[in-house]
């Protein structure tokens, strides 16, 4: 029964984390921004959660190396969703564990209680009904039982108890993670994207100010070069 303790409590600790993935306000986000020109640099948030921290890194290494390019939602939405689902099948596998641990106990009950009766003589003498040792190894042997069910007992409240805090705590995730992409999609995405468009137009002005002194450079040395040529006629006439 105490692993069974120890099983549930650990599984409640790793909810709880689970739980608070995501805080409740979206104004725990805030954008990182180049001073210089307004670039999204990456996320950041003052909430305390160490998936939140695997999540939002994973989600600034990608936008670092997509800079300048378009960024994909539905990727960005995969990071979140597979940190999320990594962690709930971890406390899924964990939630059943008091329940295994019951059944054990109560086969392992069962055993000692028969183990006890044959090999130490109760159930011949219970058979006989000679003495009091048959009935003595009989209530060994419902004792333990009674021990094991008790454990079996135990296991099914655990695991119950635990099912529903992770019923709970799924829904809870899973509105808080939809507000953080709903403050992706209003924040992060729409700044990306006119991030994008200031470069495009200022590669434009870059080019279009390239072509004006590139022109003007041919001119000038179209002119030297028509000047000179001049000169050298000259220069042979006389």
């Amino acid at each position: 029964m105490l692993w069974q303790f120890s099983s549930f409590v650990s599984t409640r600790n790793k909810l709880l984390v689970f739980r608070n993935i995501f805080p409740d306000n979206q104004g725990e986000f805030q954008l990182i921004q180049d001073d210089t020109n307004n670039f999204v640099l990456g996320i950041q948030s003052q909430h305390k959660n160490f998936i939140l921290l695997v999540i939002i890194t994973s989600l600034n290494k990608y936008l670092i190396n997509n800079n300048g390019a378009v960024s994909d939602y539905h990727l960005m939405k995969d990071i979140v969703d597979r940190n999320c689902d990594a962690k709930e099948e971890e406390i899924h596998t964990q939630i059943p564990v008091p329940l295994y641990l019951g059944l054990a106990g109560t086969m392992l009950g069962i055993l000692i209680g028969i183990g006890f009766l044959v090999f130490g003589g109760g159930l011949n003498d219970l058979l006989n009904s000679s003495n009091d040792l048959g009935s003595k190894g009989l209530e060994t042997l419902l004792g333990g039982v009674a021990l094991a069910m008790i454990s079996s007992i135990t296991g099914i409240m655990l695991t119950t108890l635990g099912s529903h805090i992770a019923k709970n705590a799924k829904s809870e995730v899973e509105e808080n993670k939809n507000t953080f992409l709903s403050w992706m999609q209003a924040e992060l995405l729409p700044k990306i994207s006119s991030d994008i468009s200031g470069a495009l137009v200022q590669m434009t002005k870059n080019l279009s100010n390239f072509n004006n002194t590139f022109a003007q450079n041919t001119q000038d040395l179209s002119k030297t070069l028509s000047h000179m040529l001049m000169n050298h006629i000259k220069n042979k006439q006389n």
